[in-house]
């Protein structure tokens, strides 16, 4: 005999369901329609779950059938119960479902395994919470995981206040803590470990959470370890707040916000880092709190539980953002009840960006939600990410303080990976050639800190460690994919003034240039912000090539930008990038050259469509903002427009070699092909070769060079037909002649 059985014969009521069933075969009374027949019939298949007494039941359901199906209409009414029975039979089957789904979840939670019980001991401590809510949380965990919410029969419709009392029953606690903890704002709710949904069973009233059943399941056995996967406290030392020496009002203003926040236990703390991804934007916040004595929790970025979301295991599906910024949410939420009142402890949110883009989460027009998670935070935090866009001006207001990150200077680039290297004593690494790859492609401090850190822990001899180093970020920069910042010193060590034939004097140029980026280092208040040049003739004459030699000779690298690089098909996106090339340059201290920079001067007064004036003006805006030098070329002066030319302090004109310089240039080219007895018999007539400019014997030499019989005569014809096809050209119109 099982223990259902027992309840039956042994409890009160048995006597009862006796009397009732010699009242429903003895009397026909109190007409009731067939549905409530049927419904009764239902009620006893509930009872007879539960007290096994299935044979009793069968002879009842028999009875009222036979009753039905006797009816001469077919359909009328059958006299089954009279209603006092009903509600009694009712009455009694909720006492029964009750009382045994109490005894249920004490015999369960006498079965859970030692180490869920520590587990939940351990998380009731941490958010400090009282034994009672400890049997809460207890009885939760149990009824959801046994499903025996099947077993107590409450209705999903009934009311949360009478789901509280049962509750209550089953968890052995008052049911007024049940009633406070869902109505008010409790920490076992603010935890985000448990949730309430208002029309489910009765442990539907504190769900747990899938991260919490992860906690409890999982294969840690040690449970201070189960928050690991939630957040974590960093062991390894962040890099000294001197490597960021150029936030230092930042640093000061950040540390008087977070210390006045722990000092007078004020609410609602955040501060935002934003910028372009490998900025040093994390690390930033680490130095920071470590500097000042801060404890740094480092909130998950949820990608272990990304298997877990799976709605099918056998799909390759991956799992819906919103899932896995929920179970961000949640752990935030956990983090901030753990370390609330904890002292110096500021929380860091990594890659918060799809949090704070409410349209993710929270939908469009719902930001009350993510509002609340920012405004009633106990424990400071720190907020990364790396775009604004999609993040509304209601969210952003809750932030009472923001860092824009934007590419570094080379100076903190090389702080920064010297820092590194020691770190991971990597005495054989040569930091210049780190610093300068890093520089040069474009790549961040990231890439760097994640090269470094992966070679000071290869299994290699010390004098192996450069050549990985190297191959590393070989690679990188591969993938990386980089905008064109080019190494000026590459090539120029052949370069020659004597083959440029420009209307002003070459060192009038680099005087210049020395003499602006001199009274910037020495004061702060120089009356000009930029120094611009206009490059501008035909094209071959070597603007580009004059460029990279003022950058050589400045000691500077070089950010190149084409038309393409710039342009967009969508509306206000080049206006975007054009900011960006700027902020770009002026934060690396890079010379800006935009090459084709005619696309972006045209004449306002011409224009067809107003992106074409939108795109110029946000030229002319970059351009008198713009800390740094700029050197735009042109083959095409004429479409530029008036305005335009007053930014260019220095309008330098290209014009094709002069005799003597085609001479010095065939030379150059060509002369360790040819003896010097050859090279004298053309002398006058490659000086008399019209229009030849030196972008011309570049292309001549690359036409010629791999030629059989080659004589100096073959490469003066080429150079004939050069200057021809420009003649031709010269005068067409490219496009419809009206």
């Amino acid at each position: 005999m099982n223990r259902h059985d027992k309840y039956f014969l042994s409890m009160e009521f048995a006597p009862i369901l006796v009397r009732i069933l010699k009242h429903l075969r003895a009397k026909e009374v109190g007409m009731n329609s067939i549905g409530n027949a049927m419904n009764y019939i239902g009620l006893l298949k509930r009872f007879s779950v539960l007290v096994r007494c299935r044979e009793k039941t069968i002879k009842v359901r028999r009875a009222i059938l036979h009753s039905i199906k006797d009816r001469k209409d077919g359909m009328g009414y059958a006299s089954v119960i009279e209603t006092d029975a009903r509600k009694a039979l009712g009455l009694m089957i909720e006492y029964m479902e009750e009382r045994i789904t109490r005894d249920a979840v004490k015999k369960r939670r006498a079965e859970m395994s030692s180490s869920v019980r520590r587990k939940l001991v351990y998380i009731a401590d941490t958010l400090h919470l009282s034994r009672a809510e400890l049997r809460m949380m207890t009885a939760s965990v149990v009824g959801y995981f046994y499903h025996l919410d099947e077993l107590a029969g409450i209705d999903a419709y009934v009311n949360i206040l009478e789901k509280a009392d049962h509750f209550a029953k089953f968890a052995d606690v008052p049911v007024t803590l049940v009633s406070n903890s869902v109505v008010d704002d409790h920490a076992l709710f603010n935890s985000g470990l448990f949730s309430g949904i208002i029309d489910g069973g009765v442990f539907s009233i504190m769900q747990p959470s899938v991260e919490l059943f992860n906690m409890l399941f999982s294969d840690t056995v040690e449970p201070k370890r189960i928050f690991d996967t939630c957040f974590t406290v960093p062991k390894s030392p962040p890099l000294p707040i001197r490597n960021f020496s150029h936030l230092a009002d930042e640093t000061d203003t950040i540390h008087t916000l977070l210390f006045s926040a722990i000092e007078h236990r004020t609410p609602g703390v955040n501060i935002l880092l934003y910028g372009e991804p490998g900025t040093g934007k994390t690390e930033y916040a680490r130095s920071l709190l470590a500097a000042h004595g801060f404890r740094a929790v480092l909130l998950s970025n949820g990608r272990d539980i990304q298997s877990k979301l799976k709605k099918n295991r056998y799909s390759d599906d991956k799992p819906d953002k919103g899932d896995l910024d929920a179970v961000r949410i949640g752990r935030y939420r956990l983090c901030q009840a753990a370390y609330v009142n904890a002292g110096k402890t500021c929380i860091i949110f990594d890659e918060a960006d799809s949090i704070l883009n409410t349209g993710s989460l929270f939908g469009e027009d719902d930001k009350s939600g993510l509002v609340h998670l920012i405004e009633n935070n106990a424990a400071p935090c720190i907020w990364i990410v790396n775009s604004m866009n999609g993040v509304h001006e209601a969210v952003r207001r809750r932030f009472i303080y923001s860092v824009l990150f934007r590419n570094i200077s080379r100076d903190v680039t090389a702080s920064i990976i010297h820092e590194n290297l020691l770190t991971h004593k990597l005495s054989s690494v040569e930091e210049k050639r780190i610093t300068d790859t890093i520089v040069k492609h474009h790549l961040s401090v990231g890439h760097a800190a994640l090269a470094i850190r992966h070679v000071g822990n290869a299994v290699a001899p010390e004098r192996d460690k450069q050549r990985l180093m190297t191959d590393i970020l070989k690679k990188m920069t591969v993938l990386h994919d980089p905008d064109r910042r080019e190494e000026a010193a590459a090539g120029m060590e052949h370069y020659t003034l004597g083959l440029v034939n420009i209307d002003q004097k070459p060192q009038t140029l680099i005087d210049s240039i020395e003499q602006f980026e001199l009274l910037r280092t020495r004061t702060l208040s120089l009356p000009v912000r930029n120094i611009n040049f206009l490059f501008h003739g035909p094209s071959g004459c070597g603007k580009s090539e004059l460029s990279r030699y003022l950058a050589h000779r400045s000691g500077k690298d070089m950010i190149v930008k084409s038309a393409s690089d710039l342009m967009n098909k969508y509306v206000g996106e080049t206006e975007k990038i054009i900011r960006r090339a700027f902020r770009e340059a002026e934060d690396s201290k890079s010379i800006l050259v935009i090459d084709e920079a005619d696309s972006f001067f045209q004449r306002r007064d011409g224009a067809m469509r107003n992106w074409e004036i939108s795109e110029v003006n946000e030229m002319l805006n970059a351009m008198e903002s713009f800390r740094g030098i700029l050197i735009c070329t042109t083959n095409f002066i004429e479409h530029f427009d008036n305005a335009s030319m007053r930014r260019f302090a220095y309008k330098v004109r290209f014009d094709y070699l002069t005799p003597e310089q085609k001479v010095l240039a065939f030379g150059r080219f060509f002369g360790t092909l040819f003896d010097a007895a050859a090279l004298a018999g053309v002398w006058d007539t490659v000086a008399a070769i019209p229009d030849l400019s030196i972008g011309d014997f570049k292309a001549v030499y690359q036409q010629i060079i791999f030629t059989k019989g080659l004589t100096p005569d073959t490469a003066v014809a080429a150079l004939m037909r050069e200057s021809r096809m420009k003649a031709v050209y010269r005068d067409k119109v490219i496009g419809f002649a009206g």
